[in-house]
């Protein structure tokens, strides 16, 4: 089984087409949703979702993104985990896709695909794709023009889809709360990730739509906010990983190749997962009690 998180604050555009195309588009999964503190609508969207794979907690405040994905992979069931951003809209086969790269090649361990809409390597182009209609057709076209291709190993993966397996987890443990409500937790994972002795990936032949900036327009108010606790989280990563010599854009055109080589330290680089138990009354939904309860055949 593959589990899919998804976090949300007030996705309410995002929502449908995202939700939509997992259930269209994925076979045997469950789908864990973080809600912090939406006010747009968008948790009414979730709790009032049909699927019965859904599992939903809801934070009373936003606590960002590295924080949620740490609620989140206290809970997971799959053998596979799949991080997906709730602008993003998925593609037929995409878990196979995916899914094909980290069980081929077990020293991988974070795969993610190409999309229309990131920064560095997994941006692609999109001539012949114009909207979400001819989705499916471009990301047919472009699974088959790169089917024979091999795993692409990088030094960074960015966290709009990040897939694992559960053994990655459980040697590297949860995200790292501490970078605020968004930006560089993804590095830091990615990081910590490699340092355990796997590589990071992108898989050429999985492409996935993501609206990211093209999705909504922010005020000029919430730009500002936004670059100041992306550069907020930038100072903690930075010194995490002694990286003082760096200002942030030396990091983004180094980051891609970037050299780890000290050994992985469990003391400092596993951060323990959240319990289950500490999460029991943050949850809407749980499909796994709806299947405890039923009835044996």
């Amino acid at each position: 089984m593959i589990s899919i998180v998804i976090l949300n604050n007030n996705g309410a555009s995002f929502i449908p087409g995202c939700l939509s195309a997992i259930q269209r588009n994925t076979k045997d999964y469950e789908l864990i949703l973080i809600d912090n503190a939406s006010d747009d609508g968008s948790f009414e969207m979730l709790e009032e979702w049909e699927d019965e794979k859904v599992i939903l907690l809801r934070n009373k405040e936003n606590l960002g993104c590295p924080a949620g994905r740490a609620q989140a992979l206290g809970l997971v069931q799959g053998d596979i985990v799949v991080l997906l951003d709730n602008d993003t809209i998925v593609t037929p086969y995409w878990t196979e896709t995916l899914l094909a790269h980290i069980r081929r090649d077990t020293s991988v361990g974070i795969i993610g695909p190409v999309t229309n809409c990131i920064s560095g390597r997994q941006q692609v182009g999109t001539d012949g794709y114009q909207d979400v209609d001819s989705l499916d057709n471009f990301s047919a076209t472009v699974r088959r023009a790169h089917q024979s291709m091999s795993t692409l190993e990088v030094g960074r993966l960015m966290g709009f889809c990040m897939a694992m397996r559960r053994d990655v987890i459980s040697k590297v443990g949860a995200f790292d709360g501490q970078f605020g409500r968004y930006g560089f937790e993804d590095d830091d994972y990615g990081w910590r990730v490699r340092l355990a002795g796997y590589t990071l990936g992108i898989a050429a032949n999985c492409f996935i739509h993501h609206h990211g900036s093209l999705g909504g327009k922010r005020s000029q108010e919430q730009m500002a906010e936004f670059n100041a606790e992306l550069e907020a989280a930038w100072f903690i990563f930075r010194d995490k990983w002694q990286l003082q010599s760096l200002n942030f854009r030396q990091y983004g055109q180094l980051t891609w190749e970037y050299g780890l080589v000290r050994p992985f330290n469990k003391k400092s680089d596993f951060i323990p997962l959240t319990s289950k138990t500490s999460l029991v009354n943050l949850v809407v939904k749980d499909y796994n009690i709806r299947r405890k309860s039923e009835p044996e055949e």
